[in-house]
């Protein structure tokens, strides 16, 4: 790179967005209903103003990693046309916000124009996976890399998140949500995690789409003939 116009741009952008569509110095944005006489009642304003404050309390609480991740977002997007966060829940039972590399990732909408479907294809390391899974839960091949003292060896793992046709809505459990969650290994096709999500845990942004696509277009897809110009 010769030229890092483009590149200030992008970051300049980023930060645009950060500091005015969700400063965290601010509450950006309140909980109301669907019906507008009901946000008019005092009652009924105190406690969604009540909610509201949990969800930020929640939302930028020490460890749930929110700021930095919607900062990423919003450079993926400004950049590519497309951010990626995934929302999941630490084992304290906090949020945890993570912006997921679009290189890592396809996803599909559903019949009304829904993200409602994300495949992420992963490295971690032999170690990383028996952390998460167990020693018992990963295929033979990781365990005879474990078992040769070759803890840093790369697995790739893909993590398919869709829609769960075949469920029992009666039941809460895991297998029965109605997103499905599945962990496997890629060379070996090895389950390594099965369970499921009650709501879609992906948050797709796409700056801007045209008839027909899935992935967005952005800043960056208008910029990029200039600013291969200007390092020409």
């Amino acid at each position: 790179v010769y030229d890092a116009t483009g590149c200030h741009s992008a970051d300049l952008l980023t930060a645009g967005l950060h500091g005015t569509a969700t400063n965290p110095a601010t509450k950006w944005h309140r909980l109301s209903t669907q019906f507008p006489d009901a946000n008019k009642d005092q009652a009924i304003r105190a406690y969604l103003d009540k909610r509201t404050e949990i969800l930020f309390a929640r939302r930028y609480s020490p460890g749930s990693r929110f700021t930095s991740a919607i900062n990423e977002v919003f450079n993926s997007a400004g950049r590519y046309g497309t951010g990626i966060m995934y929302v999941s829940t630490r084992r304290d039972g906090r949020n945890l916000f993570e912006c997921r590399p679009l290189s890592e990732c396809v996803f599909a909408e559903n019949d009304e124009g829904e993200v409602d479907t994300v495949m992420r294809e992963f490295q971690w390391t032999v170690r990383q996976c028996i952390m998460e899974w167990g020693i018992e839960g990963v295929s033979d091949k990781v365990r005879d890399l474990w078992a040769a003292n070759k803890p840093d060896e790369q697995v790739c793992v893909v993590h398919s998140v869709r829609p769960r046709k075949d469920r029992d809505p009666s039941k809460k459990n895991a297998g029965n949500m109605p997103y499905a969650s599945i962990y496997f290994e890629q060379a070996t096709a090895w389950k390594l995690e099965e369970s499921g999500y009650p709501k879609f845990p992906y948050a797709v942004f796409r700056w801007a789409k045209r008839p027909g696509e899935t992935y967005g277009t952005g800043p960056g897809s208008v910029a990029l003939p200039d600013v291969k110009m200007l390092q020409a």
